[in-house]
């Protein structure tokens, strides 16, 4: 995952009731829950299901999502249904969105009390792994930052990788 993600970047680490904790404490709605894998769960035409389901060839990624349900209090319906109540990809014209209704929405978050560690990229620069363990020691934050356990004499390079997978 690092060579297809983050080569040169970093994995925060959490727990799964550190997370629903600190969204628990939000006034919207909160869904967590691991991603599901492959299409044989699929039983209805669900929103839900549809965002919290990838093909079955990223089923080694273990994916754990958020989501937040943050409601328009005068919101005239689905914006994907038209008329006929046949959804659509994308937002109809025809029932558009309030106009004070925000393009994104910001939530905080007290990373203190949600992460647990930072993981380092094997192939990440000395650069980068001294500003990550900079900005943890300037934050307070107590969590260990280290870097990733394949990173070893014998990990071969990004580009090494990209010649034995042939060019992936």
């Amino acid at each position: 995952m690092w060579n297809d993600h983050a080569r040169d970047g970093v994995a925060i680490c959490s727990r799964y009731e550190l997370l629903k904790s600190a969204l628990d404490a939000m006034l919207d709605t909160a869904h967590v829950g691991l991603v599901q894998y492959g299409m044989k769960h699929l039983t209805r035409f669900n929103t839900l299901e549809f965002i919290t389901t990838k093909q079955q060839k990223y089923k080694d990624e273990c994916e754990v999502r958020a989501i937040l349900n943050v409601i328009d209090p005068l919101e005239t319906g689905n914006r994907h249904i038209d008329e006929n109540n046949v959804p659509h990809r994308a937002p109809l014209d025809s029932n558009p969105r309030n106009v004070w209704v925000p393009d994104c929405k910001r939530r905080r978050i007290d990373l203190k009390a949600l992460l647990t560690g930072v993981v380092i990229s094997p192939w990440a620069s000395e650069k980068l792994s001294g500003e990550v363990k900079l900005w943890v020691r300037v934050k307070r934050h107590s969590y260990p930052v280290k870097a990733s356990e394949l990173k070893t004499s014998l990990t071969p390079s990004p580009e090494d990788l990209k010649k034995f997978y042939g060019g992936k």
